[in-house]
């Protein structure tokens, strides 16, 4: 079982396994911590977020602060980490916008689109959803899972599409 995880203030996971896939919005620390010990975890995407010219000192403690609580509760759970630079995850997607409210509802529209009838897709989770796709079609561990066969098999054995 893998996870994708957005470490933004307002971020979230999304927990993926052949029988199983399931988003979860992060509301603090104790929380995730209790909810991921539930799933054997094998393996971490996380996105490598970092500071930009445009963000004040404030946001970038602020976003290290999140991914040391992600770091914190992974490492905890003995859950190795591949880090995967936004632009590295988005650009297949073709979103070019660097307004972060655009960018983050474009990237939400593409994330309901390919994944709401597989979970539930929220601006919360939506950049985990789309990283995990990114995994599941590039890296060794994700493409051993198959996203596209278990969204298949996931979405026929569900009652009413999802």
């Amino acid at each position: 079982m893998i996870v994708a995880i957005d470490p933004g203030k307002s971020g979230g996971c999304v927990v993926a396994s052949p029988q199983l896939v399931r988003a979860i919005p992060f509301r603090s620390v104790e929380q995730m911590s209790s909810e991921l010990e539930q799933y054997p975890l094998t393996h971490a995407f996380c996105e490598k977020v970092r500071g930009t010219a445009t963000l004040t000192h404030a946001c970038v403690f602020e976003f290290g602060r999140n991914l040391g609580q992600w770091e914190g509760i992974l490492a905890t759970l003995e859950v190795p980490v591949t880090y995967v630079q936004p632009i590295t995850w988005q650009y297949p997607l073709k979103i070019y916008e660097r307004n972060y409210a655009k960018r983050k509802s474009a990237l939400f529209k593409v994330a309901k689109r390919r994944f709401g009838k597989l979970g539930r897709v929220t601006k919360a989770t939506c950049d985990a959803w789309l990283l995990l796709d990114w995994a599941f079609q590039n890296h060794t561990i994700g493409r051993e899972m198959d996203l596209a066969r278990l969204t298949e098999e996931l979405l026929s054995a569900a009652p009413h599409g999802g």
